[in-house]
């Protein structure tokens, strides 16, 4: 059951990622609707996954200060960024966009930054 989702993204599959930050996971859902999986709640005792994007096998989730990368099946590779506004970090990372060269580029809090 959700609490509250914030976004979504369809992966090659078709396979529906539901950010459910009020219940700390991302909920994966088939073509029916039909609950598949539930990833996520490795990443922290609190987490509140909000915007999602899925590019090339990969699914990028932002949350306050980081944005998290997983595979398609729930596994996390890499973390960007971290608390600050500096060279990095994040502040509030609230969309994501990875170019054809494979540059991760983050809108944040007002400003833009490629990793």
């Amino acid at each position: 059951q959700f609490k509250e989702p914030k976004d979504v993204s369809f992966d090659d599959s078709s396979m529906l990622h539901v950010t459910d930050p009020y219940n700390s996971r991302i909920q994966v859902l088939d073509q029916d609707g039909k609950y598949i999986q539930e990833y996520g709640q490795s990443v922290q005792l609190k987490w509140q996954p909000c915007y999602i994007h899925i590019d090339h096998g990969y699914v990028y989730v932002s949350e306050i200060h980081s944005l998290y990368v997983f595979t398609t099946s729930g596994e996390l590779v890499h973390t960007i960024g971290g608390c600050g506004s500096g060279s990095g970090g994040l502040e509030y990372p609230i969309g994501v966009a990875v170019d054809t060269d494979g540059f991760v580029c983050v809108c944040d809090k007002g400003c833009v930054k490629i990793f």
